[in-house]
């Protein structure tokens, strides 16, 4: 018996986006997938599902022009991003999305504060997680979490953003081929599925931040 809804992908951008626009859900999903102490999010981007004029619906009418950018209580950001197909420079590209997303917020703060020295402690961490349907590494655990440390002494390296020392950067992986492996993650041991999806199928409007399986 198959629990997965037989004409959506839950890495379809409409079903993800819709998930992911509910601040109760998109928190829990951050908290368990980077371990971060999480209070309340705020959905920046992603939320808006656009419709194209055709009749009649169907998964292929709707389009999304943005990822996911979620904003933590403590102002750290966090990009989700959905990758159906397989590509061979999609790490690249998560990095390129996290490093333009630093880049911007410092031309906000720059604009608030002014272009001096003063204004990069403000800067506030940016991390990434890829929801992906195709394996980019060689084992078989469905998840993956990279932060940068000391060689040596594993020391992370962090940066101090209102009094609080942070990641300078975090970049989880969620490989969805690999999710009924019995390897043991943090993603298995929080309960999270991406094969059941109709809870939100059966009522799209009012997404249960109780409803884990997305």
């Amino acid at each position: 018996m198959t629990l997965r809804h037989p004409g959506i992908s839950p890495t379809n951008d409409l079903v993800a986006k819709k998930i992911f626009s509910n601040p109760e859900i998109t928190c829990q999903f951050i908290r368990d997938m980077l371990d971060l102490p999480a209070k309340n999010v705020t959905i920046l981007e992603g939320s808006n599902i656009h419709v194209l004029p055709s009749l009649p619906y169907s998964a292929k009418d709707f389009y999304t022009s943005i990822d996911v950018l979620a904003e933590l209580d403590n102002g750290t950001q966090v990009i989700i991003e959905i990758q159906v197909h397989h590509q061979n420079f999609f790490i690249n590209r998560l990095w390129a999305y996290l490093c333009s997303q630093v880049n911007q917020n410092l031309e906000k703060i720059r604009q608030r504060e002014g272009d001096t020295h003063q204004s990069y402690k403000h800067i506030a961490p940016v991390y990434a997680i890829a929801i992906v349907d195709s394996n980019y590494f060689s084992d078989d655990l469905a998840f993956h979490s990279f932060s940068m440390r000391e060689d040596t002494t594993g020391e992370v390296l962090t940066i101090t953003n209102n009094g609080q020392e942070n990641h300078l950067v975090k970049m989880a992986f969620l490989e969805l081929k690999n999710t009924e492996k019995p390897a043991r993650t943090r993603f298995a041991s929080h309960g999270w599925s991406f094969s059941v999806i109709n809870p939100l199928l059966n009522n799209p409007s009012e997404p249960s931040a109780k409803q884990t399986n997305c």
